[in-house]
């Protein structure tokens, strides 16, 4: 590796972020966590932590989008797309500006899946089966 000590030189900070691609700060927390944790924590990524203020779409602003979701789409569309929603609590004076991937995320924490017990936008409905098994 270009940055191996071997050699005998010592390469600074700004060269090995530079080398790397990534910032100053990012060289300075991996050293900190090899220091403190060693080898194995310093080259694996853990968990990020929970963010909760990073959350724009809660509450009722939560509940409308996902009612604007299931409700029809506008005129000349087939669905509602992550775009339209977007634009549209914009519209309706909800947010003043929101992205797609926000609207996106938004949709993901209320949609339930199958093998979920915690409840979402949608429950999920039993479906009758098909295959002609034996009834017991």
């Amino acid at each position: 590796m270009a940055l191996d000590t071997r050699a005998g030189q010592e390469h600074s900070d700004e060269r090995i972020a530079d080398a790397l691609g990534v910032s100053l700060r990012t060289i300075a927390r991996v050293r900190q966590r090899f220091v403190i944790d060693g080898v194995q924590a310093a080259i694996s990524r853990g968990p990020q932590p929970p963010r909760p203020d990073k959350i724009k779409i809660k509450g009722d602003i939560e509940q409308r989008l996902v009612r604007l979701a299931c409700s029809d789409p506008p005129q000349g569309r087939c669905h509602w797309t992550p775009q339209l929603l977007a634009d549209e609590l914009v519209v309706l004076g909800l947010a003043e500006s929101i992205s797609t991937e926000t609207v996106r995320q938004a949709l993901k924490r209320t949609t339930s899946s199958p093998g979920s017990s915690r409840p979402g936008a949608s429950r999920p409905r039993p479906t009758p089966s098909t295959s002609g098994g034996w009834r017991t």
